[in-house]
């Protein structure tokens, strides 16, 4: 890792992927400043949530994405020129690649430059075991889940959340999202503290080492072979109206 990384596009082209943890926690003012940077599609979005809770994470979500791309860009969050892509998913009209994920009250952006990346984080939640089955008897391969089932009940569990954050970061790398049938994507199953690299829908992909919140799980995934390291922010970024962080240590 190099020493202080900076929050710029320059860095980017260096082959880096950068990744940011944000809180979607926020006050009364913070998320009045935060629906100054949206645009009308965005407010608009956020007033069809039924649950304020819902409504204010996708705010303070969708503001911290414009905030951490006007860094990258060098222009104010309020016109990042973000437009929607064929699956409903923001998007930049450049080379600038990124993908946010929301769990709960967190929030984690992945940005490369040129290169697809998917990333996932979920709350970990073990009261959802029979859900977990559903979900694994319907979206899961033959082989995964009869590892599941060969393991004890909290590690399948664990075992579950990790795949299936995979599965999902997989699937918005490749570009189609969950309009992909998970059961027929292939990753890898085993922890690792380096990049795993691994073949799925005839390309070559690689699983990166990303670090989640607590009770979070997390999954990065990035197109083709890729050996830096990723660099991720060492400490939680929390206050919206806040200055940029100028690098992510």
């Amino acid at each position: 890792m190099m020493h202080a990384p900076a929050a710029s596009l320059s860095a980017l082209k260096n082959d880096q992927i950068h990744v940011w943890t944000a809180s979607l926690q926020a006050s009364s003012s913070e998320l009045a400043l935060a629906r100054t940077w949206l645009s009308e599609p965005e407010t608009e979005r956020a007033e069809r949530y039924r649950f304020e809770k819902d409504q204010r994470r996708f705010i303070i979500g969708r503001a911290w994405l414009r905030k951490c791309l006007g860094r990258y860009l060098d222009v104010d969050p309020g016109i990042v020129p973000l437009r929607t892509g064929r699956h409903g998913k923001p998007e930049l009209p450049q080379e600038l690649r990124f993908n946010l994920t929301r769990s709960s009250e967190h929030a984690m952006i992945a940005l490369s430059w040129r290169r697809p990346l998917g990333v996932d984080l979920e709350i970990q939640d073990r009261e959802r075991g029979t859900h977990n089955s559903a979900i694994a008897d319907t979206l899961f391969s033959s082989s995964e889940r009869r590892v599941l089932s060969q393991a004890d009940p909290e590690r399948a569990a664990d075992l579950f959340l990790r795949l299936w954050t995979r599965k999902e970061a997989l699937a918005k790398a490749h570009g189609e999202g969950l309009g992909i049938a998970l059961h027929d994507l292939s990753i890898p199953l085993v922890e690792s503290a380096r990049p795993l690299e691994f073949s799925s829908l005839g390309q070559s992909w690689t699983l990166l080492p990303v670090e989640a919140p607590p009770q979070h799980c997390a999954a990065l995934v990035a197109q083709g072979r890729f050996r830096a390291q990723v660099i991720q922010n060492s400490r939680l970024i929390s206050k919206i109206g806040s200055v940029f962080p100028e690098s992510l240590l």
